[in-house]
């Protein structure tokens, strides 16, 4: 499976990389403008007259001033690349494990009022491919909350494959998939 990224995600990387390119050539034209002064100090200290004193003093001066401009914009493209992050990236993060095989970690089957039979397809978290775990909707909860909270520090979520047997309500099969949505991204589960 190939994962696609979404566009806002593009125009993200495309800026951020804009912002990096900026970056590096107004360091590097600092970093050049600052030799070229420490040069010329140096050729001072050698024996200058007064008129070439004063011109390096106020290139040395002009530069100190255009640093703290340079920084200036630098935090500005840093406050508006992080207000763009929010705006162009959606609001649902990418799967964790997207090229992984089967992309859903667990397979979560609704069995009936408040009960879920689970079944890991891919050892991770410390669960082994295969095991099965029976649980309630708030046992779902409880037990998955690492696997949440990787997903927050990752900023993404994990799939899970949601069964759905024609034993449960509507209302008990609504709040199953509540519970599943807190920790994961749910797929096939539609009625």
């Amino acid at each position: 499976m190939n994962p696609r990224r979404s566009s806002g995600e593009i125009v993200n990387a495309t800026l951020l990389e804009t912002f990096l390119a900026l970056v590096f050539l107004v360091l590097s034209l600092a970093a050049f403008e600052f030799q070229r002064a420490e040069s010329a100090e140096a050729a001072r200290r050698t024996g200058l007259d007064a008129a070439a004193a004063d011109s390096i003093r106020d290139l040395l001066a002009n530069l100190r001033r255009d640093r703290a401009a340079i920084a200036d914009s630098l935090h500005a493209l840093m406050v508006s690349n992080d207000s763009l992050r929010g705006v162009l990236l959606s609001k649902y993060p990418p799967d964790c494990d997207a090229t992984e095989h089967p992309v859903e970690w667990l397979t979560v089957t609704l069995v009936g009022p408040d009960r879920l039979h689970v079944v890991v397809n891919r050892t991770q978290f410390g669960l082994a491919a295969g095991t099965t775990l029976d649980l309630t909707l708030d046992g779902f909860v409880r037990r998955f909350a690492p696997v949440r909270e990787d997903g927050e520090r990752h900023r993404c979520r994990h799939v899970v494959r949601i069964r759905d047997t024609k034993g449960t309500d509507k209302q008990a099969f609504k709040e199953a998939v509540r519970a599943v949505t807190i920790d994961f991204r749910p797929t096939g589960y539609l009625r």
